[in-house]
Parts: C-alpha cells; structure tokens; sequence
C-alpha cells in the first residue's frame, strides 16, 4: 500500500505561513463546483467527501473511515458519474495524512478504477493534486493500451501518450504536485503546475476517451502501474480557459497543502 511522505515538517510550515500571512484564506470549493453549473461534463474525485465512496460496487456499504477499499466512487458534482473496481486486491484504499488530509492509496502494482460511463477528454481539462516518490506510471488513460497521461519517463517529466509516440513536457514530476492538464482536440497538451510559470505544450492529443482509468493499469495489463497518493482529481470535458486552469492547479493545492517547489 502506498504511504505518502507527508508528516508536519517544520520548514515547510514556516513556509507556508508566510506565504499567507496578511491573507485571508479563501475556500476554492464553490468555484470549483460553478465549473460544473450548467451541466458540464465531468466532476472531483473527492476523497475527502466520504458521501462519495462505497465499499463495494453496488453502493450498499459506505466507506466511513480511513483504511477502507474503495469499491466505487461518484465523481463529485457530475450527477451521476461513477467509478469501480470490482476486484478486491485492486481497490484504492482511503487514508490521511498527518496533516488530516484525506487522500486515495494506490499500491503500484495493479490498483486502478474505471470510469462507469464513457467520458471524451481530448478535449477539455484535468486537475491533478497527488504525491509520490515511486518510479514512473500512468495516472489517466483510456481502455485501450495507448492514450495516457504518464507521471515520469524517461527523461522525468509529465507526458502525453497517443498510440505508437509519447511525446514528453518540459514539466517535470515533483513529489507533491498539483497541476493542471489541458487538451484541445487539435495537437496540443499543456502541463502545468502551480509553481511553473507559462504553459508545457506537447504534441498528440487523440485517444484519450472511452471508459478510462485512473491508475495506470490498463485492460490488458499493460506496466507502469502508479504508486501514488491522490488527493483529488478534476475531469471537465470541453473548452477551458486560462482562468480556469489556474483555478484548477490553485484548489488542488488547497487540497494537498504543502507543494514542492
């Protein structure tokens, strides 16, 4: 099971505070949740809302508390977007830091949950808020083998697969990170994070819909499986603007606490 590094760290908190100081803190929530308002597809994978989260796959047994498996998930938001595993041993396990945060365990080996209902996301924006010092893996592709987004790979970064190329951004992984991934339905991805200034473009953006998977163990047991813990995830089909993205990396980190630089 993954455990995240995360633990009260006395620099880190002097950091924090200064940032904020003279500042009041502002929840992100409702604007989060005004993305969704006029019936745009997608939601939050929210492990923080345990009225989101069942134990098993017919959403009879809630999960309740930290150590739980995670069966299926309703995205937050989305009217009816779920998200399952049928399988025991490849289940998320819910968990919290030692800052009372709560986030989803995935093991590295074969833990990954499925999309319930098809969603398109070649174009449109996902917000990612995770930690993980483990080697690379895919964190959202579609059923097939081909089409992900890939934490790490050869040279360290953020990655976009579409078939047979993976083309990679100059952004690279970080051990606690909140980014946003943005696509446009033509021939660019953009990876950014909330310490990166500017975009990360890279190329291929098809292949990114169907019933897709968070967790990066695909239908025919394709590798690198990701060893991480999520803190939430955003899904919104559609065009995006700027404003929005930066909403995205902004409330993830509300979500993680503490970045890396």
């Amino acid at each position: 099971m993954y455990k995240p590094l995360v633990r009260p760290i006395a620099r880190a908190t002097a950091q924090t505070s200064i940032a904020n100081r003279g500042r009041r803190f502002v929840d992100l929530t409702p604007q989060i949740a005004a993305l969704f308002a006029a019936g745009e597809v997608g939601g939050e994978l929210a492990p923080y809302d345990f009225s989101t989260m069942w134990q098993d796959v017919a959403r009879t047994t809630p999960v309740t508390a930290p150590g739980q498996a995670v069966a299926s998930a309703l995205l937050k938001y989305s009217g009816g977007i779920y998200l399952e595993q049928a399988t025991m041993t490849s289940r998320w396990v819910l968990q919290v830091d030692g800052t009372g945060r709560y986030y989803l365990a995935l093991d590295g080996v074969d833990d990954r949950i499925v999309f319930g209902t098809t969603i398109n996301l070649n174009a449109g924006l996902v917000g990612v808020a995770l930690e993980s010092s483990a080697p690379p893996g895919r964190v959202l592709l579609s059923s097939g083998a081909s089409g992900y987004l890939r934490r790490g790979g050869s040279g360290g970064f953020w990655a976009r697969n579409n078939s047979a190329t993976t083309p990679e951004s100059p952004l690279p992984i970080k051990a606690r990170q909140s980014l946003s991934i943005g696509t446009d339905n033509t021939a660019n991805t953009e990876f950014v994070d909330s310490t990166s200034p500017g975009g990360m473009a890279v190329g291929a953006v098809t292949g990114l819909s169907g019933n897709l998977v968070i967790g990066g163990f695909d239908a025919a047991g394709g590798a690198l499986p990701l060893a991480a813990g999520i803190y939430s995830m955003i899904f919104r089909v559609g065009a995006y603007t700027a404003a929005q993205a930066d909403l995205v990396r902004r409330y993830g980190v509300q979500r993680i606490g503490v970045v890396s630089p």
